[in-house]
């Protein structure tokens, strides 16, 4: 019984460290998006979208400038990808 237990324990110990880590990759990811809309694309309207269904869903959308696509992806862009990444997940932007 002991040991179930401890199976128990562990696995929603697990759980709940994989419950932080896309909260923090959420929140920096959000966080980078909404700082890249006012420093770079001049945004005066952004809004966030948060949906946690099957998977989080994580949407930043503005009104700034945007950018072509062979733009040079500075840190923030590559940051954010990463995350996304680290976790099984990924991102798309469409300017």
């Amino acid at each position: 019984m002991d040991s179930v237990v401890a199976a128990a324990t562990a696995a929603a110990v697990a759980v709940a460290v994989a419950e932080a880590a896309v909260e923090v990759a959420a929140y920096r990811i959000a966080a980078e998006a909404l700082t890249n809309a006012v420093r770079h694309a001049e945004a005066t309207s952004r809004v966030l979208h948060l949906e946690c269904r099957d998977m989080l869903v994580l949407e930043v959308r503005d009104d700034g400038r945007g950018f072509p696509a062979d733009t040079h992806r500075g840190v923030g862009l590559t940051s954010m990808r990463e995350r996304a990444a680290e976790l099984g997940g990924d991102l798309r932007i469409e300017s």
